[in-house]
């Protein structure tokens, strides 16, 4: 028997900001899972000015004007939300990171600021329609996905806790693979004492059962897959004395899949955080590979952690 992996401690957690309400959200969401002794890096990522205002003309001038005003407006974000932790008892400091200096995308300079700080963990509001949700889309959401070493934090636009103290209700999506494990271990350091932990797996009825076998045979093998992948989180949840449940969750039999029946059971069971690892295998792997952080911010309606598999 392997000796039991410890708990990461996550002590460095970066919020990305930007002017929208969004990042005002997920600053106050952050705000609750923050414990003594944690460090927090709020970071104001701007683009160069001769990329997102081409009607300027390129005269120095007015591009160092524009740059200045992004920089202040920047800042005064920062200070904004700084603010909220002003009684947190942590120590907070603010950065802006210029990307006509860093060069590359915004992406590129937020991941290299969050590798070059050490963070833990990366959290990030979204808006399917503007703001940083452009951060976890396309070739963006590659650079966030293959390059950060942290896990990444999602908090959906409108989502508010029902209260500011610790959290209440954890739940984990897990498939039996190590990188999910790993994740469960990463996630459980956001748990306090009290914090009910939730595991699940997902049976997705609506790919993997088929004609060629007979259905009932197929659900009985798949329920003792997630059977024996719920029982591997046995003894991580013991080990934290917390109260703790766990359950199979299965898919429509048509027009469903993992991601959908994740989020709804996540949204039944009233999830102050789901967590995911994204380097699973068979369906969660399915709805993580790829477009992944895309996908989450459009699905999601309660805070999402995608933690990478460990290295």
């Amino acid at each position: 028997m392997q000796p039991a992996q410890p708990i990461p401690t996550l002590a460095r957690i970066a919020l990305a900001v930007d002017p929208t309400p969004e990042s005002l959200a997920a600053a106050r969401y952050a705000r609750t899972l923050l414990r003594p002794g944690m460090r927090l890096r709020i970071v104001c990522t701007i683009d160069n000015p001769r990329l997102v205002l081409p009607d300027i003309p390129r005269i120095d001038a007015l591009l160092t004007s524009a740059r200045e005003d992004m920089i202040r407006e920047a800042q005064a974000t920062n200070a904004r939300i700084a603010a909220l932790f002003d009684e947190s008892g942590i120590a907070v400091e603010q950065v802006v990171v210029d990307t006509s200096v860093t060069g590359g995308t915004v992406a590129d300079a937020l991941v290299n600021d969050t590798l070059a700080w050490r963070a833990d963990v990366l959290v990030v509001g979204a808006n399917p329609h503007h703001g940083l949700l452009r951060l976890v889309e396309g070739a963006m959401s590659d650079t966030l996905t293959t390059r950060a070493r942290c896990a990444l934090l999602i908090v959906p636009a409108g989502y508010a806790r029902p209260s500011d103290g610790t959290l209440q209700r954890l739940m984990f999506a897990v498939d039996g693979s190590e990188p999910s494990l790993h994740a469960v271990r990463v996630g459980l350091g956001f748990a306090a004492p009290t914090t009910l932990l939730y595991a699940a797996y997902v049976i997705d009825r609506a790919v993997r059962l088929t004609d060629f076998v007979p259905v009932r045979a197929l659900e009985d093998a798949y329920r003792a897959e997630g059977e024996d992948a719920l029982a591997k989180v046995g003894p991580l949840f013991h080990a934290t004395g917390n109260p703790t449940k766990r359950g199979i969750v299965e898919t429509r039999p048509t027009s469903d899949d993992v991601a959908h029946a994740l989020m709804r059971d996540a949204v039944h069971w009233r999830a102050e955080l789901l967590v995911v690892g994204s380097h699973g295998r068979r369906g969660i792997a399915a709805w993580l590979i790829g477009s992944v952080a895309r996908r989450v911010a459009h699905l999601a309606q309660v805070p999402v952690l995608l933690v990478r598999g460990a290295e």
